[in-house]
């Protein structure tokens, strides 16, 4: 991830660094462990899928069937529902991490 950071242009490293702030937010929220599995992988997944399927082995679903693989990417709706509370707290919080 470094060299992706140092050769991108100093303006688009801001919106980087922002994006993977928040993608790292948003992996804390599924599970809270999934980042620093992430990171402390030699090898990380390097697509939509491989991660998917990393989620699924954690969530002991890898044996589901290969057509659920087979569909589309398309955003992911939450399973558990999320409450108004929650979803002011994980506002909060971004408030926070971003001063916003």
């Amino acid at each position: 991830m470094e060299s992706v950071l140092t050769e991108a242009s100093s303006r688009l490293r801001g919106d980087l660094l922002r994006n993977l702030i928040i993608t790292g937010l948003a992996l804390h929220t599924t599970a809270p462990e999934l980042p620093r599995l992430l990171a402390s992988m030699p090898v990380p997944p390097t697509s939509v899928s491989e991660l998917q399927a990393l989620v699924q082995q954690m969530a002991g679903t890898a044996g589901v069937s290969r057509a659920a693989a087979a569909v589309p990417d398309t955003p992911a709706t939450s399973a558990v529902p999320v409450s108004g509370a929650d979803t002011r707290e994980i506002k909060k919080n971004m408030r926070r991490a971003f001063g916003d």
